[in-house]
């Protein structure tokens, strides 16, 4: 049965509330269904270091050599969708991209040891600037 937020969940394994929402639906004939989550959205929070899977890394070449498949990322913030926002960190060998801002399902994240402060309206890393981005909360974008 797909379960909605918990297909893309990282908890899923190992979730009393996913366990408990299978059993009591089980006979009802449901194929899909929408439940409220309270670890969800907690799992991974605003200014948290993570690792991040891209399914795509294998497209991204540096010298002729594809690049590691996971990254460290920081945690911007959650979409309305269920996506995590996050922001990458550039000293890494992520190739010649200008995209330091992606959204990819939690099931993708791994949790790592480090936080970052990040501007809570719009969850950019302090003291990161980028060309064309205006938050008049912490000023980024401006000169």
């Amino acid at each position: 049965m797909y379960l909605k937020p918990c297909r893309h969940c990282p908890l899923r394994e190992t979730c009393e509330g996913y366990e408990t929402t299978l059993r009591r639906s089980r006979g009802l004939g449901l194929t899909a269904a929408t439940i409220r989550c309270l670890f969800y959205r907690e799992t991974f929070q605003s200014g948290q270091q993570v690792r991040a899977r891209f399914p795509c890394a294998s497209e991204v070449y540096r010298d002729g050599e594809p690049t590691s498949a996971e990254l460290t990322c920081i945690v911007m913030r959650w979409t309305p969708k269920g996506k995590v926002i996050l922001y990458i960190e550039p000293d890494q060998e992520a190739g010649d991209t200008n995209h330091r801002i992606v959204r990819l399902w939690p099931d993708r994240l791994t949790l790592i040891q480090g936080t970052r402060s990040v501007c809570e309206e719009c969850g950019l890393p302090d003291g990161v600037k980028i060309a064309g981005w205006h938050c008049d909360t912490c000023e980024a974008g401006k000169n």
